[in-house]
């Protein structure tokens, strides 16, 4: 049968008719950005113990037809039954933070190295192995559960700062049972077969000397790695792993440090002829690593250009610079915001009393820039304006970044986080280029 639609292979073939060639396909992979973003809409309503009860009755129903899946199926539907449909209650922002990562531990984690995995796989048949690439990482999945304050006061700082820390803990979590397992799982001796140099030496540092092991440098390397990742965990956010590592370790530094070491175990067995075994979790977890570093997920930031309008108002008055910000038109806003821009100098006095929105707005791109250090860029990348209708609504926001140093002046300015405008209405989007 001919590929179907919407299928890679269907897709390449298109790719190949229209002569895009390879290299320009990897061009293009190199600049693309594919996120799905999930969110915490108010009419989604389902409860997890619905969606687990679906999702049972779904893997029993495509299982062989016996007695003990009949019976297994019926007990599903009867739970089903006699489960409330609806939450009595309205849910926590750190519960919609917590339904959010459950995704990732049901799906994301375990399908996206399997979309990756495929694609490559396609690309490779179709244009020929010589001209395969491993795909950067251009897939990921975001959030604005934890970032998105437009019409929901209860998401401040804390939230925030509770967003990034939950994320990590799942991800730490997630990649200290895959290193454990990984180690346990490879069981290459140099009994068999000599290793290769790079591997013996991640081995020697691991401090792992345990005669059982003295013959096996994988498990001894991952030794190493589960104690790195382990002390990562701990410096990051303070997480405890629940199996202690052997002997103690320096942190990683990042994501890319742990990358580094799991790609040189899989050039050790590259090179010792075991290449297949640098497949399956060994390539998942790669492939994990790159997508979701230590961030797990970014969190964009959202709020109503209303609410920017008003803090920036505010922070001007206070300062002494304009005490009628609201009133200006909007080429006297520009000129303004221009100018303010153009310096160092923050807004924000420290003996003067501010309302609760600009002390909550400032905390939470405070927050936001701490969460950059820790992370990396990857964990916050966009601060969204819903209703952006102007250039001023941009520039505010720019003003905003600068107060916690998410912006900072110079030829070129340097921007931590990119500013999202969205357009929601016909008019808006008609004038956009404008």
């Amino acid at each position: 049968a001919p590929p179907r639609p919407g299928s890679f292979t269907h897709a390449l073939e298109r790719v190949a008719q229209a002569g895009v060639s390879p290299d320009a396909l990897r061009t293009w992979f190199a600049r693309a950005r594919v996120s799905p973003v999930l969110t915490a809409h108010p009419t989604e309503v389902q409860r997890q113990s619905i969606l687990d009860c679906e999702r049972e009755i779904a893997r029993l129903i495509e299982l062989p037809q016996d007695a003990a899946r009949d019976d297994a199926l019926h007990a599903e539907v009867l739970r089903l039954w006699l489960t409330s449909m609806l939450r009595i209650a309205k849910l926590k922002v750190e519960d919609e933070i917590a339904n959010g990562l459950r995704y990732f531990e049901m799906t994301f984690f375990t399908v996206l190295p399997q979309v990756y995995a495929e694609l490559e796989a396609a690309v490779a048949a179709r244009f020929g192995a010589d001209n395969a690439f491993a795909l950067p990482a251009f897939l990921s999945i975001g959030t604005w559960i934890g970032g998105d304050r437009d019409g929901n006061p209860t998401v401040t700082a804390a939230v925030l700062k509770h967003a990034l820390t939950e994320h990590a803990q799942r991800v730490f979590a997630f990649y200290l049972d895959r290193v454990d397992a990984l180690g346990k799982a490879l069981s290459v001796s140099t009994r068999i077969k000599s290793a290769p140099p790079e591997i013996v030496a991640l081995a020697e540092t691991s401090g792992d000397d345990s005669p059982y092991r003295s013959d096996e440098p994988y498990r001894r390397a991952f030794s190493l790695i589960y104690a790195r990742l382990a002390a990562s965990a701990e410096s990051f956010i303070g997480m405890q792993p629940r199996t202690p590592p052997i002997v103690a370790q320096p942190a990683y530094p990042g994501p890319e440090a742990f990358a580094a070491d799991l790609d040189a175990i899989a050039r050790a067995l590259e090179a010792q002829g075991a290449g297949r075994l640098a497949q399956g979790a060994l390539r998942d977890l790669r492939r994990q690593v790159s997508v979701f570093g230590f961030h797990l997920a970014p969190i964009d930031l959202r709020q109503d250009a209303g609410e920017h309008e008003r803090v920036v108002a505010e922070l001007l008055g206070q300062a002494g610079v304009e005490a009628g910000y609201a009133e200006l038109d909007e080429a006297a806003r520009i000129a303004l915001l221009a100018q303010e821009l153009a310096g160092p100098r923050p807004l924000r006095l420290p003996y003067l009393e501010y309302s609760p929105l600009v002390r909550s707005e400032l905390a939470i791109f405070a927050t936001a820039a701490d969460g950059l250090m820790r992370f990396g860029p990857g964990a916050i990348p966009h601060t969204v304006i819903s209703h952006c209708t102007s250039v001023s609504d941009l520039l505010e926001v720019g003003v905003l970044l600068r107060e916690a140093g998410l912006l900072r002046p110079g030829d070129p300015p340097r921007l931590a986080v990119d500013i999202v405008p969205l357009f929601e209405s016909i008019a808006d989007l008609e004038r956009a280029h404008d």
